[in-house]
């Protein structure tokens, strides 16, 4: 997988993980986070709304 060129700010309930620990926590948020903003998963969780004639636009992915 590739990596997301993201800046993030993880901040953990415990005071005592592994250097490894952290960075699978992190990993997994990585996996989560690219999962989600896929564009297909995004338009899926969007609805699109047409101002100028007052509908919802129904997008049908095949």
């Amino acid at each position: 997988m590739n990596k997301a060129n993201r800046d993030l700010l993880v901040m953990f309930k415990q005071e005592l993980m592994t250097p490894m620990a952290m960075a699978y926590e992190v990993e997994r948020l990585h996996q989560l986070l690219f999962k989600v903003e896929k564009l297909d998963n995004l338009v899926v969780a969007h609805e699109i709304i047409d101002l100028n004639k007052f509908k919802l636009v129904k997008i049908l992915l095949s």
